[in-house]
């Protein structure tokens, strides 16, 4: 007898899947032990498969799993890493982790807040998280507050359209990246 497994190809990818969706059946992402800048010394849990790193090499890095990075732009994903051993057997294999710099950290953390709006997001400092995106990625913040405005970012209309349905896009002010002053650009509310 075999299990149905629908679109996945094997189990694991199917348990690897299901961690998102349902962590207390099939467990939460386990931490990474290795990054691309050596072994995990301390870490800190941002959400389930999202981490913040230390490592011993003394670099601190975001980490996010195979399964969450998938909503991600494509410049975001320009800006991670991946371990060796990702990179040589391919990440849609491992399905294993993307790292980000801590210095790159924001960007996707902030796709991070604005896509998944039911998670916990106390470790984080929006206003900041903002301003620090605005501080060093200032072209991608501008772009994204002109497709905001234009209603660009409305999926659910641009899927109506697709089918053909005439529908007005729709923009929303909660979604703009907005510069706050005296907000500072830590937004890491544990370190």
């Amino acid at each position: 007898m075999t299990l149905p497994l629908g679109e996945f190809e094997d189990l694991h990818t199917a348990a690897v899947y299901g961690m998102e969706v349902c962590p207390e059946y099939f467990g939460t992402y386990p931490v990474p032990l290795l990054t691309p800048w050596g072994y995990t010394a301390r870490y800190k849990t941002i959400h389930n498969g999202v981490y913040w790193i230390e490592t011993d090499q003394c670099v601190s890095t975001l980490a996010v799993c195979y399964v969450i990075r998938d909503d991600f732009s494509k410049m975001t994903l320009c800006l991670s890493e991946l371990t060796e051993y990702d990179k040589e057997h391919g990440l849609d294999h491992t399905l294993g982790y993307c790292f980000f710099r801590e210095a790159d950290s924001c960007l996707p953390l902030l796709e991070l807040v604005q896509n998944n709006s039911r998670w916990d997001w106390s470790l984080i400092d929006k206003p900041a998280l903002m301003n620090a995106v605005w501080t060093r990625f200032p072209v991608y913040a501008a772009a994204h507050n002109m497709r905001e405005q234009w209603g660009r970012n409305d999926g659910f209309g641009i899927m109506l359209r697709a089918l053909g349905i005439e529908t007005e896009l729709q923009s929303s002010p909660e979604n703009m990246i907005v510069l706050t002053p005296d907000g500072g650009i830590k937004f890491l509310n544990f370190l």
